[in-house]
């Protein structure tokens, strides 16, 4: 997928509002250590690749568990996720940990900011962000950001 774009949008009560998941666990063999696999893999044609993707103008209230879970592939990161513009106000009664990607070995959040595994460049323009609590970032193997 590439040059993907989601602006305007509005969100309320949502759990997770900005997901990317490489490693989606719902296809028939979706929990198989091949596809689960977190290992630097060979990569061919069969390969998934992400591209772009932007998303701009969100506006998301009664949030839960994270504003953003992005999780590439290790051999092949997300090229670049950009976020503009965007407000993430965390409920005050956020309700325990929740499940942020439907994928293998990803732990349950709660009010946390971004989440950003296997990416090449984030830009991450205008963001605002209440009631979080921890760090705005949780980086594993991003190669680049840009914040402003």
């Amino acid at each position: 997928i590439d040059n993907i774009l989601f602006e305007n949008v509005r969100m309320k009560d949502i759990k997770v509002p900005l997901v990317v998941n490489a490693l989606y666990f719902c296809d028939p063999d979706g929990h198989s250590a091949w596809v689960q696999s977190r290992a630097h893999e060979a990569v061919d044609e069969t390969t998934p690749r992400i591209g772009s993707i932007r998303f701009e103008h969100v506006k998301a209230t009664g949030c839960q568990g994270c504003v953003a879970y992005v999780l590439g592939l290790p051999e092949q990161p997300m090229e670049e996720l950009a976020i503009r513009d965007s407000t993430f106000d965390f409920a005050e009664d956020a309700a325990g940990m929740n499940q942020p990607a439907m994928a293998e070995g990803v732990d349950p959040v709660r009010k946390r900011g971004l989440i950003l595994k296997y990416a090449q460049r984030v830009e991450l323009t205008g963001i605002r962000i209440s009631g979080m609590e921890g760090p705005m970032l949780d980086l594993q193997e991003v190669q680049e950001i840009i914040q402003e």
